[in-house]
């Protein structure tokens, strides 16, 4: 059986029927009595783990981070990136495509939204894309305890209020 679903804007099918929730939830402000440590993120900040492994980088334009997670050999990743035009805020494509199982919510900070869309590969492994336009965080074909320890980073942002 072939389903087809809207997600963000994109038609997708998926060979299995796949579960498709959709929820709105509130990110919070980021306070200064915010725990100390590691941050990473533009308006979207991710507060990271003591034993976090973390990489920056810029451009002229835009500038990322990665989070690692797992031996340097097999290590997965992370990945953010803020900038003006560094991004669209939508899943691509492919990844929807390629995914038997779907899960979207949108959240929202004051006036501003964005989306965190969650799914399942074919086999077994998860992606997460979290994000807004000029701002994401995501992972692809990661392992379930991979997709926790990213997800447990994620499930905790904040977002830096400028009004």
């Amino acid at each position: 059986m072939i389903r087809a679903a809207l997600i963000v804007g994109f038609v997708f099918f998926c060979a299995s029927p796949s579960v498709l929730a959709q929820d709105k939830y509130s990110i919070p402000a980021c306070t200064s009595s915010s725990p100390s440590g590691e941050v990473a993120g533009g308006r979207i900040k991710l507060r990271l783990p003591k034993d976090a492994i973390l990489k920056k980088g810029r451009d002229v334009d835009y500038s990322y981070y990665d989070i690692g997670f797992g031996p340097e050999k097999s290590r997965a990743w992370l990945v953010g990136i803020y900038g003006p035009m560094a991004t669209s805020g939508k899943v691509p494509e492919d990844w929807l495509s390629a995914s038997v199982e779907v899960t979207r919510r949108t959240w929202k900070f004051a006036d501003i939204e964005g989306v965190d869309v969650k799914g399942r590969l074919a086999n077994g492994n998860y992606w997460r894309y979290f994000g807004q336009l000029g701002e994401s965080v995501k992972y692809y074909d990661v392992p379930a305890d991979t997709a926790a320890y990213f997800d447990s980073i994620l499930n905790n942002a904040c977002f830096l209020d400028w009004r």
